[in-house]
């Protein structure tokens, strides 16, 4: 059974599960050469925000206790429009997940995109326990997220500047795999769920 995220809301946003009627809409944020280049999709080609949004529903619907992912659209809270996704992708407890976003070009710049991804990281480490925790005879007994990490283009300035205003570390460049057989360099934020409790209450005081 798929295990839909639940409707998370921020400030100015609401994250609500992204469904199939998203994919039009979708379409040309998944198609803009910057986006397409932050997720490592091959950029001369052009993807149907359908078949987009139906990828992401089925990778909800993967084995919970080896990888899975979740999608949310993104939409202003006041009036409900649909100005991009949010994504915790890779999730595999207890190693980790990766949190990542995009959002229509006028929306860029305004905050936004921090707001998201300090919402992905509380609910990644706070409130996400995998369905096979959820059992009547062994329900949330500490099975949960271990480790957080975000990737951005090492000239990918804006994303830089985003992430380092959250709790995660900054890790310096590393390189990734980029599927089916490639690699590439990125700039990397991670923390682990200890550190993440250790910061947000030292954030709190």
């Amino acid at each position: 059974m798929p295990q839909v995220p639940p409707v998370l809301f921020i400030a100015r946003l609401i994250l609500r599960p992204l469904t199939a009627a998203d994919g039009p809409a979708l379409d040309p944020l998944i198609n803009e050469p910057v986006v397409r280049e932050m997720f490592h999709w091959p950029v001369g080609t052009r993807t149907q925000g359908a078949d987009w949004v139906a990828a992401q529903l089925a990778m909800q619907d993967l084995d919970q206790v080896a990888s899975r992912s979740y999608t949310w659209a993104v939409t202003l809270g006041g009036t409900g429009a649909l100005i991009g996704f949010a994504q915790l992708s890779n999730v595999t407890f207890y190693q980790g997940a990766e949190p990542a976003l995009a959002l229509d070009r006028p929306r860029r710049g305004q905050g936004y995109g921090l707001e998201i991804m300090n919402e992905l990281i509380r609910w990644g480490f706070e409130d996400m326990v995998p369905d096979w925790a959820r059992t009547s005879d062994n329900h949330d007994k500490g099975h949960r997220l271990g480790k957080m990490t975000a990737l951005a283009m090492p000239h990918n300035t804006a994303s830089i500047r985003m992430l380092s205003r959250t709790l995660l570390a900054d890790q310096g460049v590393v390189t990734v795999t980029v599927p089916p057989t490639g690699s590439a360099e990125a700039r990397a934020f991670s923390l682990t769920r200890q550190e993440y409790h250790q910061r947000r209450d030292a954030t709190a005081d």
